[in-house]
This record gives C-alpha cells, structure tokens and sequence, in this order.
C-alpha cells in the first residue's frame, strides 16, 4: 500500500513538473513572440507543446512560422489549429492564404468560404477567393520567359537587385564575414545589408562585395535605387540614433528614406529624405525617367509565392527577379536571372481535297496581314502541307486556291494569345473541287409560309454564298429554290420562282453581278424522296425537299 502511494506520489510529481516546465516555456514563448523575436518565439512553443496541448502556443506557433515565411511549416500547423475550438475567423483567413500561397486552390475556397461566411463584407478576402478560379488563365503563358537562379545566391536570402556600373546591388542577410554581426531577433538572422557584384559579361555574376563607405550599418539597409549617372543612392534603413532604433507610437521600429552622395569611389555624406518621420515609415525607393501603367508580367515570373524586386534591363529582353518560390526552403528569398522569349507564333496547316480528306497539291495558298496589308504565299507539295510565320495580336487571312477548286478563305488571329505556340490550323483548306452542273445545297435557308423574302436566320447561309462568288470570280451559277408536294404543282413552281429570285437579288445587293446568276424555280418537280402527291411523309422529310441549292454553269478560267 505504502509502495502504490509513493509511485503515486512519484507520477504526480513529474506531472506537475513538466507542467510547470511546459508553463515555463510557453511564458517565454510569449515574451518572445511580444518582441518579434518570432525564429526564438518558435523554440520555446515547440518546447511547451511538446510537453502539454496550448491551444494559445499552438495558434502562435503557426503565426510565427507564417511571419518567418516558413510556409510549409506554417500550413502545417494552421492544419493543426484548423481542429481547436478556439479557431477564430481570422485563422480560416491566414490558413486558406496559405493553402493558396501552396497551389492547392481548391483547398483555399473551401476556407476562404468559411471566412466570408461569418465576414462577408471582406472585399479583399473575396477577390483572393475568385483568383482561385482564375489563376489557370495566368499559368498557360509559361513559353514567354526562360529563368533560372542566379550565381549571386549562396544561401542566405538576397533579393531587390538594381542595376549599378557594371553589375548590379542588391540586398542580403548574408554574414559580412568580419567583425561581430548582429541577429535580427525576426528571422534569427544577420540584418539586411547591400551588396555588388559585378557581371562577368556572359549572363552571370562575380562573388558578391559590401557596398563600400557609409551605405551599410549596424541594422538594416536596402533596397536601393541609383541615379541614371550612378553618382546618387537612395535606400531604405532603419531609424536609429546612437546605435539605438526609433519606434512610432504603435512599438514599431520606423524606417526611412536616406540619401548617399558618390565622393571619390565611395557612397558618402548620407542624409535624410525629406519627407521621413517617425509617426510613419518610408522605403522602398525607386527612380525612373517615365513611368507607364502597371501590368501584371504573367508567368513564371508571378506565381503563388512571393514574387518582388525586379530589374530589367534597357531593352527589356532580360532581367533579374526576386522570389521564394523554393519549396525547400521558402524562409529565404534568392535572385533569379531571366531572359523574354521572342513571342512569335507558327501557323502549320494542309490542304486536303474536300471528298477525300487526301493531301492536295498544287494549292497557292497566301496569307494576308490584316494589319499591314502585307502577303506571303506557298504552293503545297504532295503532302499538302503548308508553313507561315505570324506576328504577335495580329489578325491574317488565309486563302487557298487551285484551278478547278472552290476558293477556300479562312481566318487566323494570334490577338490574345499570351504564349507561343503552333497554331496548328488543319486549315483544311478544304478544297472542294468545282463539278459543272452538281448541285450543292445551302444549309438553313427557310422562308415562312407562303412567303418568298429573305429571312434574317436565311441572310448568313446566303452570306456564304457571296463569300464563295467573291472567291470564286470565275464562276457562274444557277440559284434555284424547291418545296415540297403539300400545294398545287403550279402554285409550288411560281413560289419558288420567286424565292430564287428574291435570293439572287440579295446577293447582287451585296455586290455580286447579275449577269453571273440565274434564278430558278423547280416547284416539286425534282424532290430527294418519294414525298410526292397524295404520300403520306413526315415533317423532317418534307423539310428536305424545301431547299435552296447553286450549281455552277460555267467556268472562265484564265
């Protein structure tokens, strides 16, 4: 009895001591998280929630590793705190961000749903929700940019590279390599400094200096932005005096705006800009002769992740791109070099005879510039093929011909299109060869009852009756109208007459002459079926034998 109650005793005694422990622990946590020091926040709430369930610790534990940028983390434990019943609004928000920052867009409607559910007048958190229903539509131009990661990055973050001499500055955590560094309490880094490196003219960069004189500090420096005679910087830092930072009324430490003039070979005599303060922060500062309208660059350059601080260079072809797009390790932010793809399309087509669908040869085939008037043209081989260069938001026509063929023209537009690509048209330039007194029908040419004008839904068959005349000035035709049995046989020939002749007349309104077409009427002398007098047929099969149909009568080739 006595040997139970001591390990009674014994178990309650490491019960309360790893709770006290675990209390500890997350006291420190919470100091921590107080200070922004968020990377040492981190180690203490792993501590605490390895010893006891916080639902507190583990609500901030995802918020640090969200603030450090640790998003593989961070939406691991959101996932976590996605199941305590103390989940606020607010964390459905910052896990459905997550997810989205991820590429499971699915997954962040849901949350984002569940967040507007209860905060629906949140416009901003709606527009990220449909993003996630367009963001296919800005992933299809992945053919626009070649990029890869810059020789500048050795595994600390660097990013916002500018343009400077020869090379280029940007902005690093790396350790400066002499003298004692101080750690951003944030990231459980080095502070921000700016660095150059110099191009060794082949794309690449050589290994990366601090800026000399008085640019770097004992806190943070960067980005910057040169002037056009590289004799004037501009970049941001912290507000400090005496080596200790000024923070606004909120507790937060404010940034600024400083001004470095060049003496000698160095930046020196740095001021500060004059609208800085210490109720606010100013940074980011950025120079340029002109400034146009701001587009979205598309992809790879944007993608889920954090995408910032690009550069590009005088003729806009290239450029360097800042990003943590590395899944590995998304805390870190690195230079990315990239190249703009020349966006040209290629338009790859056949010729085939109609009937047969069999390669045509012998088909001059001209492809005409709608925006410049200019025209190419290729006669196809035995396999019919055909090839054209295209230019960028442009609209062409492609027509095909052949001596004894119908004309075939069709339309071919690269406006809109945001990645190259063979537009491959099997433009079947579906060439239909020309037969002397074959009748083809015209589809969904229909005149109301008892009525011969020409119907607004009848115009676009006859339409393409005019484009084929156009196409096709050699020709001429015979236009001729039938109905069905369901009238008296002379009624049905007058009838007729008239709608072929009200279907001549459209196409001489819309430029066709006259002389090269003949109306005619048959009535219900040359019907498709055995729907005649007195036999008893369906709809559909009377509906056949109402038709319009042209013939060709005569061929004037040159």
């Amino acid at each position: 009895m006595i040997r139970n109650f001591s390990r009674i005793v014994a178990s309650l005694a490491v019960v309360l001591m790893l709770g006290s422990c675990a209390s500890y622990h997350m006291r420190q946590g919470n100091r921590m998280y107080s200070d922004l020091a968020y990377s040492s926040a981190i180690e203490e709430y792993q501590k605490a929630l390895g010893k006891k369930n916080f639902p507190e610790g583990q609500i901030k534990l995802a918020e640090c590793y969200r603030l450090t940028n640790n998003l593989g983390k961070a939406e691991e434990a959101y996932g976590k705190v996605m199941q305590l019943k103390e989940v606020q609004p607010v964390h459905r928000l910052r896990y459905a961000q997550l997810l989205m920052r991820s590429g499971k867009y699915e997954q962040a409607k849901n949350y984002f749903d569940q967040y507007l559910g209860s905060q629906p007048t949140d416009e901003g958190a709606r527009k990220l929700r449909n993003s996630c229903d367009s963001i296919t539509r800005w992933q299809t131009d992945s053919a626009r940019y070649t990029l890869e990661k810059s020789g500048v990055n050795t595994g600390q973050s660097n990013f916002s590279p500018v343009w400077y001499k020869d090379g280029i500055v940007f902005v690093s955590d790396r350790t400066p390599g002499k003298g004692s560094t101080k750690t951003y309490e944030w990231t459980g880094r080095p502070f921000l400094d700016l660095y150059y490196s110099k191009s060794d003219g082949k794309g690449g960069y050589g290994s990366p200096e601090l800026m000399r004189g008085e640019l770097n500090g004992i806190y943070h420096e960067g980005p910057a932005s040169f002037s056009s005679k590289g004799d004037t910087v501009y970049f941001t830092r912290n507000t400090y005096v005496k080596k200790k930072v000024k923070k606004s009324d909120d507790d937060v430490v404010i940034l600024k705006i400083c001004q470095g003039i060049k003496k000698d070979s160095t930046f020196r005599e740095i001021t500060d800009f004059a609208y800085n303060s210490i109720d606010y922060s100013t940074g980011h500062p950025s120079l340029s002769k002109d400034w146009s309208r701001p587009q979205n660059m598309g992809y790879p350059l944007n993608t889920s992740y954090d995408d910032f601080g690009i550069a590009l260079n005088d003729s806009g072809t290239a450029g360097l791109v800042s990003s943590n797009r590395n899944t590995q390790n998304t805390t870190q932010d690195n230079i990315y070099s990239f190249a703009v793809n020349d966006l040209r399309f290629s338009l790859e087509g056949i010729a085939v005879e109609k009937s047969t669908q069999e390669p045509l040869p012998g088909v001059v085939v001209e492809l005409t510039n709608k925006k410049s008037g200019k025209k190419e043209s290729v006669t196809t081989g035995p396999d019919g093929k055909f090839f054209f260069k295209l230019n960028p938001e442009t609209d062409y026509v492609v027509v095909g011909s052949r001596d004894s063929y119908f004309t075939n023209t069709e339309p071919v537009s690269t406006v809109g299109k945001k990645r190259s690509e063979n537009m491959f048209v099997k433009l079947k330039l579906e060439m239909e060869q020309i037969v002397v007194n074959k009748p083809i029908v015209l589809e969904n040419i229909y005149y109301d009852l008892d009525k011969y004008n020409i119907r607004p839904d009848a115009a676009e068959g006859l339409d393409k009756l005019v484009g084929i005349m156009k196409d096709n000035p050699e020709i001429s035709i015979e236009l001729s109208s039938h109905t069905d049995s369901r009238a008296e046989d002379k009624y049905n020939m007058t009838l007729s007459q008239k709608r072929a002749e009200s279907a001549v007349s459209y196409l001489v309104s819309h430029g066709i002459a006259a002389e090269r077409m003949m109306a005619k009427g048959y009535g219900e002398s040359r019907l498709v079926n055995g729907c005649s007098n007195g036999v008893e047929c369906t709809e559909e099969q009377h509906q056949a034998n109402r038709r319009t149909e042209f013939k060709v009568t005569r061929m004037n080739l040159k």
